[in-house]
Order: structure tokens, then C-alpha cells, then sequence
């Protein structure tokens, strides 16, 4: 079954070296839930379809909401529509190789049956703060993030960056909240992320307004439509090391290797 949620969150470029400060003074109550590591396949048509049209959509293992999620606009700053299909019971890569029908048809109208194939896999460590009310009730979390991505051909990007999400269940409260939360962190060194979602991030795109565009002509070279293909990408998400020529890059930058994967 298909599960909606409405997603609202900033996104912020730190520092490898970046101290989280103390959030205390911005809600009644703090709590660190702990680090976790994410691994997730993004899918999407060869020449970024989706990505151009301000959708993603991924497999990702671990975490409280592991499966696939798709990622809509809605047209408002940091707001985006997540629809969340969890990995059936009993689903390993061998059986979960295909993107579930269901979100294959809600993006039908972006993909114009182009095959959804692996462009990146995506390795993130996260450490987790919730900010809660005098209830104990969550209103906003803070994620910081360290990610790797790595491209179909190798080519890999490493980089740090900090997202702070408002409760869907949270109303007014949750954005005062988040809205103290961001202006700390800005304080203390932090920008505005304008690269948009992960997946842009690592192919050194900038996706950052509603309906922003990515270059017609931009493809992922060594990305495959085959089941082959597919079979590779979801076994390194899953856990098994792939070799290649990865390279670290900065977050700001791109290597002339990721210049190589994306053509004009």
C-alpha cells in the first residue's frame, strides 16, 4: 500500500569540520535518537526525466521508513509531496529489481514510458535530533548528514549537509520550531543549500527552486536499462562494495570525471 506524506524541509550546506551547536534554547525539550546508515538506489529515466521535473524517486534500506519513496513538487519552497510503498515482506534484490507498478504509473506523465534504470547510489550516515513540545510530542528534526554517492560509471562525490524537517502533525508550532532551528545553525556557519535534493547534489546539479529545470540534453552515461543493470545498482545499495575510479569532490564543485558522465 501507497502512503502519502507531505514533506517541508531546509536544507543546509555545512563543513566537513561543521560543529552542531546546542539546540536546547530553540524547543522544551531535546532528544538525539541516535546515527544510522541509509543506502538507497535512485531510479530515473537516462536523460534525468524526473530529476528535470523536480522528481526523484528511490529504494532505500535502513532507517524507520525504508522502501521506496517517490518525491513530488508542490509548487511551495521546501515543500514536497513523499508517497512511501514499503519493501514487501520477504523482498531482496533479487525480487525487488523492478520499480513497484504503481509508482511506475504515477510517474508515467513525467517518464513517457522511458524504463526507469539505477543513476545513483547514495551511502548516508545520519545522526538524528528531535525537538519536541512540553508534551514530549516531536514538532521538528534536525539531520545531519555525511553522503557518498556513487555514479553508474564509478565516478563518486562525498559532502555533509543538514536538513531540518517540521512534523507533518506539528501545524504552527513546528515551523516556529524549524524556523529557530534553521537561524542557529545559520548563525553558527551554515548557508542555504541551493543544489535541491541529494541526487542533483551528487551529479553536481543544482535542482533548488519549484519546476527548476536540469539541461535538456544532460544524460547519465553507464547507466543501463537492463535487469542486469538494475540488479547491480540494488545489490550496492544493499551493502556489497563496487570498484570504479571514485573520486571525492567537493560539494561545491565538479570533477571532471562527473563533467564526463553528464553530456550534452
Amino acid at each position: 500500500m501507497t502512503e502519502a506524506v507531505r514533506e517541508r524541509e531546509t536544507k543546509l550546506a555545512v563543513p566537513a569540520d561543521f560543529v552542531l551547536p546546542a539546540l536546547e534554547d530553540c524547543a522544551p525539550a531535546v532528544a538525539e535518537t541516535g546515527a544510522e546508515e541509509l543506502r538507497a538506489t535512485y531510479f530515473d529515466a537516462a536523460d534525468l526525466r524526473l530529476l528535470r521535473s523536480g522528481v526523484t524517486l528511490r529504494r532505500r534500506l535502513g532507517g524507520a521508513d525504508a522502501g521506496w519513496h517517490l518525491k513530488l513538487p508542490t509548487g511551495a519552497d521546501h515543500d514536497r509531496l513523499e508517497l512511501r510503498r514499503p519493501i514487501a515482506a520477504g523482498e531482496d534484490e533479487a525480487e525487488g529489481l523492478g520499480v513497484p507498478a504503481e509508482l511506475a504509473e504515477l510517474a508515467f506523465a513525467r517518464t513517457r514510458g522511458a524504463p526507469l534504470v539505477p543513476v545513483a547510489e547514495l551511502v548516508t550516515r545520519r545522526r538524528t535530533v528531535e525537538l519536541r513540545d512540553e508534551q514530549g510530542a516531536t514538532l521538528a528534526r534536525v539531520s545531519d548528514d555525511a553522503v557518498t554517492a556513487t555514479l553508474p560509471d564509478g565516478d563518486s562525490a562525498a559532502w555533509r549537509e543538514i536538513e531540518v524537517e517540521e512534523d507533518e502533525r506539528g501545524g504552527e508550532s513546528a515551523g516556529r520550531i524549524a524556523g529557530r532551528v534553521t537561524a542557529l545553525l545559520t548563525a553558527h556557519g551554515a548557508c542555504p543549500d541551493e543544489r535541491g535534493p541529494k541526487l542533483a547534489h551528487a551529479l553536481g546539479l543544482a535542482v533548488s527552486a519549484p519546476g527548476a529545470t536540469v539541461d535538456e540534453g544532460r544524460t547519465v552515461r553507464g547507466a543501463s536499462g537492463s535487469r542486469n543493470g538494475a540488479a547491480a545498482s540494488s545489490r550496492a545499495a544493499g551493502g556489497h562494495k563496487r570498484g570504479g575510479r571514485g573520486r571525492e569532490r567537493r560539494p561545491e564543485g565538479r570533477s571532471a570525471a562527473t563533467e564526463a558522465v553528464l553530456a550534452r
